[in-house]
């Protein structure tokens, strides 16, 4: 049994899987997704509660998986990321890509430049955006 806590946001097409896994490997603590049929039936098929996204946040748990449609996949990151939990997020990050660019947090940004690029010669392409921000 883990004594790691992750809660999976999103129960639907891929998420599921994802609930699935983290039960099997005794990590599941909790579920949420915005129709109540999903969520009812994760909690019920794996012995967990359902959580809403800000009872996660508020919560004491490890980390945060978020498997939800990718128009909502980086304001719930950075929502999770502030809340000061590990996430995993499945891809794409952003589907604009510039909205990171644009976020009003620039730790943020760095933090997701450092993990995203690769190479100084990418840094210094992406650079003249980063002295915009500042």
């Amino acid at each position: 049994m883990s004594n790691i806590k992750i809660s999976v946001i999103g129960c639907g097409y891929w998420g599921k899987n994802l609930v699935r896994n983290f039960a099997q490997l005794g990590a599941l603590y909790s579920v949420c997704d915005a129709n109540q049929e999903l969520t009812t039936r994760a909690s019920q098929d794996y012995g967990v509660p359902i959580h809403t996204f800000d009872q996660v946040l508020q919560s004491n748990i490890d980390g945060v998986v978020i498997a939800v449609p990718a128009a909502q996949h980086y304001t719930l990151t950075k929502q999770a990321l502030k809340a000061g939990k590990h996430v995993f997020v499945e891809k794409p990050l952003s589907l604009n890509f510039f909205v990171i660019f644009l976020n009003e947090e620039i730790n943020l940004i760095s933090f997701l430049l450092s993990t995203i690029l690769t190479g100084p010669e990418t840094l210094i392409t992406i650079s003249p955006f980063i002295n915009l921000l500042d």
